[in-house]
């Protein structure tokens, strides 16, 4: 691949990724308390994107990498793989994180099944982590600059990933993570991240579906 195509896909990724991240944190801190940790999440994104460029045009994205690959190197389309590099390592991030989380709780056969998921997903605050990732892959992906309305509509309809929950307003339902893993047994939690990892895989298809057919039959600003 051409040197200078990969620079200047670097370049717009970094950018993007400062600007998404930084638009994250505002809205974030406008409305949800939960979410007000800014350098952190900056910090991590960019940590992020760089892990990603360092695996550019190697193993980012199997089996997407081979049917990306002309894209890539097409310059008049930069931000499209921008959004390909992008979408790609955050919803892999979260699959990496719910991987990471499998592993501890398979890790302590001693303690009693609830006793586990409870220290492990809320004390220790792993389902909170989780929910922000999600969150994060989830809005840096819907506010791409490359959706139409049309594209919306799609992602809106056929993203498995979500964050919904229960039924009433907010103020009615418990945290999500209280709601999802508080005093469950551990079968159950294990189901539930397993969930969250096949939806996470099957929203990074759908976008990187998505994204790959406005490249090869559309112009990158409609």
């Amino acid at each position: 691949m051409n040197k200078k195509v990969v620079v200047s896909v670097v370049i717009i990724v970094s950018i993007l990724t400062l600007g998404y991240l930084g638009f994250v944190f505002f809205i974030k801190a406008s409305v949800d308390e939960d979410f007000r940790q800014a350098n952190r999440l900056i910090d991590e994104g960019m940590a992020l994107a760089d892990t990603a460029l360092k695996q550019y045009g190697s193993n980012l994205s199997n089996p997407w990498r081979e049917k990306f690959a002309p894209i890539l190197a097409d310059t008049n389309k930069a931000e499209l793989s921008a959004g390909y590099v992008i979408a790609n390592a955050k919803i892999m991030d979260v699959v990496n994180y719910i991987d990471e989380t499998l592993l501890l709780l398979n890790a302590d056969e001693r303690q009693k099944n609830t006793e586990l998921v409870n220290q492990l997903m809320i004390v220790d605050g792993k389902a909170a982590e989780l929910k922000i990732r999600i969150f994060d892959a989830l809005f840096l992906i819907e506010f791409f600059e490359f959706w139409n309305e049309e594209d919306k509509e799609i992602l809106k309809k056929t993203i498995p990933l979500s964050l919904e929950y229960g039924q009433g307003t907010e103020k009615e339902k418990p945290s999500w993570e209280t709601y999802h893993f508080d005093s469950v047994p551990l079968i159950v939690a294990k189901t539930l991240l397993n969930k969250f990892r096949n939806d996470a895989l099957s929203t990074r298809d759908v976008v990187l579906e998505l994204i790959y057919t406005k490249a090869t039959t559309a112009p990158i600003n409609q």
